[in-house]
């Protein structure tokens, strides 16, 4: 990022060198570093991307202004300086990670990296990323390449606005501030409505209000005000402020808004929106403040270490993400905490040196790195990335790096449910029309429906196989990330409509008799994610919560199967739980270990952690089988023994992931599930407490 990047520049009266400004890279990039190793208390360090955002517009408009004012601009020469900063040390990162992704990623992995890193080196991983956002894609914290969405988003920056300040200082009288404030109105009013609304349905006339706008977040046009807020202060839009105690109350206020993003900002937060003013506007404060060495806030911007790990900063941001994101695939959670700490302490060592020889020559140097081999060099490596990425997929991910072994585990990446393009998360209107998938004994009528989440499409192919056995045919109401509790708000809006309408649908299919449950019921109780990657505060609410807390989720849990005995109370339902989840990406890592390694040794998670993970989970659906009369089936047993919940099985993947069932997992369930479709009961009959308790039970068990 350019705001991590920028070499100390020309001291000029116009512009000074300030360790204060390093001193603000500093903190912006130990915030996104802390945000991704999972420090307690940084899960809003993301903003440091935003702090970037703003230096990058600063620094980049005081040298717009002064070289267009001084008819000294020239479009060649700008870019040119861009390229400098930033392409040898991005493509020596991409290149590098190429070589560790040939060696470690699995095909279906290897294919999409090598996407990314081509899309990098166009200037264009923003958009790939937002084009490849979807709920069952490979999780983002196992990515390598990810963090180069900020990249994408300040490249585009750099390459639209030259030509938007020149264009309209040329044919306009306007002075910079009319330019800078037009433009940063009219990216502000579009970030917030694009963040919490959608706005193609807008276009439409239909008002949407959305929980994650994908396109906010990624692509520049809702971005672009955060770089004219540096750029406000550029050019002089800001008054000064002179006396030292009121800068140094402005560098305070600053700091407190920007900690106020770190600290209290999440994962759930609607960003960037609104709430990217503070992490914005802070570090706007704090440059404009324009702190001298014998200040206090200056003072600690300016000290040695802050100073030094803001001229590493952007190879320190370029090289974190792909340790970080190598290790948690090869490895996943169950690599210790020390050597999460030492993997932390080598990315500065491994900063300085990508900074020292190969960020510094090319700036400094210009008679060997003449203009000419710059564009031409990054020309070249661009062109390599791209023929790569699509050797790569015309070779489905260049497989002959593996041996049969590894690829038959490997492939559970890609064995998940055939159907899911076609029968996941359908939208309301379709439902209503009828337009659902079936599964099971085709022909017949429909005796059952599958109501759930990604836990309850990655399970349909066992459903289907039980179902097909006991002559039965059933109807799939599926939709990732959202759990089947009526009532529920998970932040996403169109959840809540699809289970209204899901459940108004089976309602309307009179040979309906049996109702199958499935969800990430741990994730729902505990308000957390499992597995190679971790994360808490997945709280949910409901029209009688007063907070978000993880107690709140077990009492929204608890309310939310209530409603759901409610909305089908008529019908025998069955709940499927306690699917085991996996503390690594099992494909990628049971792969890597057994090509590696010649043997996969012990897979899987203990059955002990397991059992821990869905106590809540059990705890509530216990009550809820007695309370209202539910039929709880354990699934774990079929993938556990005593000491252990299996990952790989005769030689074949589980799970697609570290947490979904791979389609040959599913099957597996099927003993557990034929009880569902034993004959059913009369419509109008549900399954009793006692049944219902019986089973729940059962079910707490340790087997």
């Amino acid at each position: 990022m350019q705001g991590a990047t920028s070499a100390p520049p020309q001291a000029t009266p116009a512009q000074q060198y300030r360790p204060d400004i390093d001193g603000l890279r500093a903190i912006a990039v130990l915030a996104v570093i802390l945000f991704h190793v999972g420090a307690p208390c940084f899960d809003g360090g993301f903003v440091g991307v935003d702090i970037f955002f703003v230096l990058s517009g600063y620094l980049i408009t005081q040298i717009l202004a002064r070289e267009m004012d001084a008819g000294s601009f020239t479009i060649v020469g700008f870019y040119e300086r861009r390229v400098r900063r930033i392409i040898p040390a991005l493509f020596v990162m991409l290149f590098i990670s190429s070589a560790l992704g040939y060696l470690f990623l699995i095909p279906s992995f290897y294919t999409q990296f090598t996407q990314s890193a081509a899309a990098a080196a166009l200037s264009l991983s923003n958009v790939y990323f937002y084009k490849h956002s979807g709920y069952f894609d490979i999780s983002a914290d196992l990515v390598p390449l990810l963090h180069t969405w900020s990249l994408g988003v300040e490249e585009q920056f750099y390459i639209v606005l030259p030509i938007l300040f020149f264009v309209a200082r040329r044919l306009s009288r306007l002075s910079w501030g009319a330019i800078i404030s037009t433009l940063f109105a009219a990216s502000l009013i579009f970030g917030v409505v694009e963040t919490y609304f959608d706005i193609r349905t807008l276009m439409h006339g239909r008002l949407s209000l959305a929980s994650v706008s994908t396109a906010a977040f990624y692509l520049p046009a809702s971005r672009c005000w955060e770089f004219l807020t540096g750029s406000a202060l550029a050019v002089g839009l800001i008054p000064h402020v002179r006396r030292d105690i009121h800068r140094e109350v402005l560098a305070l206020a600053g700091l407190a808004l920007i900690a106020a993003g770190v600290l209290g900002f999440n994962r759930d937060t609607a960003f960037p929106g609104v709430m990217a003013l503070a992490p914005c506007l802070g570090s706007a404060m704090v440059i404009h403040a324009q702190l001298g060495a014998t200040s206090l806030v200056g003072r600690a911007l300016r000290a040695p270490p802050m100073v030094w790990i803001g001229l590493v900063s952007y190879s320190l941001y370029l090289w974190h993400w792909p340790m970080l994101a190598f290790v948690r695939l090869l490895w996943g959670s169950e690599l210790p905490l020390v050597a999460y700490v030492a993997l932390l302490l080598s990315m500065f060592p491994v900063a300085w040196l990508s900074w020292r020889f190969v960020e510094r020559p090319p700036r400094r140097d210009r008679r060997r790195f003449t203009r000419s081999r710059l564009f031409f060099g990054a020309g070249l490596g661009a062109s390599i990335l791209l023929a790569i990425a699509l050797i790569v997929a015309r070779t489905d991910g260049a497989p002959q790096r593996f041996g049969p072994a590894a690829l038959a585990i490997a492939a559970g990446e890609t064995d998940t449910n055939p159907a899911r393009a076609a029968c996941d998360a359908k939208s309301v209107a379709q439902i209503e029309q009828g337009q659902v998938c079936t599964i099971g004994r085709q022909g017949g009528p429909v005796t059952f429906a599958l109501l759930g989440d990604s836990f309850a499409d990655a399970l349909s192919p066992g459903v289907a196989a039980a179902a097909d056995a006991a002559g039965q045919r059933g109807i799939v109401l599926t939709r990732g990330g959202c759990y089947p509790l009526v009532g529920a708000n998970t932040g996403d809006s169109a959840c809540r409509a699809f289970l209204g309408a899901a459940i108004a649908h089976i309602r309307s299919v009179a040979s309906v008799r049996t109702v199958i449950l499935v969800g990430r019921w741990s994730a729902a109780a505990d308000a957390s994610r499992f597995g190679a990657i971790s994360w808490r505060n997945l709280f949910i609410t409901d029209d009688q919560s007063r907070g978000a807390s993880g107690a709140e989720n077990m009492a929204v849990v608890a309310r939310g199967l209530d409603r759901d005995a409610a909305a089908l109370a008529g019908y025998r339902v069955a709940v499927v739980a306690y699917i085991p989840e996996q503390l690594a990406n099992v494909p990628e890592a049971a792969a890597i270990r057994i090509q590696w390694r010649g043997a996969l040794g012990q897979t899987g998670t203990p059955r002990a952690v397991v059992e821990q993970r869905q106590a809540n989970a059990r705890r509530l659906l216990t009550a809820a089988a007695i309370r209202d009369g539910f039929t709880v089936i354990d699934a774990m047993p079929a993938l556990c023994d005593a000491a252990t919940c299996r990952a790989v099985e005769d030689g074949r993947s589980l799970y697609s992931d570290d947490n979904h069932l791979s389609g040959f997992g599913a099957l597996q369930e099927g003993s557990a599930l034929a009880p569902i479709f034993a004959p059913p009961r009369p419509l109008g009959a549900t399954a009793g407490p006692q049944a219902g308790a019986a089973l729940s039970s059962a079910a707490e068990a340790p087997r």
